[in-house]
């Protein structure tokens, strides 16, 4: 398993800490949710033993929640639905 850079997760709960604030959605849908996943799940990028992200160093089943959460490699963008 490889550990999230801090400054990186810092900035990931920022982002999430600022939406929620201003009163946006920070969890997304579960058919987003379920989308998210079957494209993380498709990925060569993840890693199957720890269903991380060998990209951004995010765990998959917590971050495909996220609104705030994009995939470092453009495969799905920060959404509010």
């Amino acid at each position: 398993m490889q550990i999230p850079n801090p400054f990186e997760a810092a900035v990931e709960l920022g982002r999430v800490l600022a939406a929620a604030a201003n009163g946006d959605r920070i969890i997304v849908s579960k058919d987003t949710a379920k989308l998210r996943t079957k494209v993380c799940s498709l990925c060569p990028r993840r890693d199957t033993g720890s269903n991380q992200c060998m990209e951004c160093s995010c765990w998959l089943p917590l971050a495909v929640h996220v609104a705030t959460k994009k995939c470092p490699l453009g495969k799905w963008p920060v959404t509010n639905a």
